[in-house]
């Protein structure tokens, strides 16, 4: 039976920004001389500003300023952003719609801040599709932390079992089977690891996937 709510990510899962940011963050490694980083932009995935910090002090190495770095990054990505949204992802749309017109909630758990995931929503006229939008300005702590999903819940009036996550990133993942809600993950730059996969949560290869199977079990 479908869950009561739909609490969605955005970044990666709905829209086609995670490309951007990892080109972003690319071009910004290699500015500072440095080379295959990309399992560090991958730990950076899913979290929000303040995490981005204490994770880049952590992997960069130690005469790298860990802000001015996010700093640059971020210029580069709102540089990119600036010439227009990432768009949808495929099957973003129809899923959105399905939900919609089956009277069920729907839910946004950003970790992007509340400017950026406006603009993002906003450019895809997807914004209005959403009950509530919980953003990482709203919680002191990222994910992997279960607080954003939670807080995402409430706001909705649903408990954490009556709710399903729809996430790409492994702390996005993390987060949602820690608050203790079904978790679908649809993987956008890799699959998910071996370590991850021990969680048990559900893996589909993409949006349609997610609406197939929901409609079954609507249907059900």
């Amino acid at each position: 039976m479908i869950q009561s709510a739909v609490i969605f990510d955005m970044d990666g899962l709905l829209i086609d920004s995670e490309t951007v940011s990892a080109k972003a963050f690319n071009e910004t490694a290699e500015s500072y001389g440095l080379n295959d980083v990309f399992t560090v932009f991958m730990s950076l995935v899913g979290c929000n500003e303040k995490q981005h910090v204490i994770t880049l002090r952590d992997a960069l190495e130690p005469d790298i300023d860990s802000v001015k770095f996010l700093k640059d990054w971020n210029d580069r990505y709102q540089a990119a952003l600036a010439t227009g949204v990432p768009p949808l992802l495929p099957g973003a749309l129809a899923l959105l719609t399905w939900l919609e017109s089956n009277n069920i909630p729907r839910a946004l758990a950003t970790s992007s801040g509340k400017i950026a995931a406006e603009k993002k929503l906003r450019g895809n006229d997807i914004y209005q599709y959403f009950e509530t939008i919980t953003t990482g300005d709203d919680v002191q702590v990222s994910k992997p932390n279960p607080t954003i999903f939670l807080k995402a819940a409430a706001s909705i009036q649903v408990q954490p079992e009556q709710a399903l996550v729809l996430e790409d990133s492994e702390n996005g993942v993390r987060a949602g089977v820690s608050a203790g809600m079904r978790v679908i993950q649809v993987p956008n730059l890799v699959p998910p690891s071996k370590e991850l996969l021990k969680l048990n949560h559900e893996v589909l290869e993409s949006l349609d996937s997610v609406l197939l199977q929901l409609k079954n079990e609507h249907n059900a």
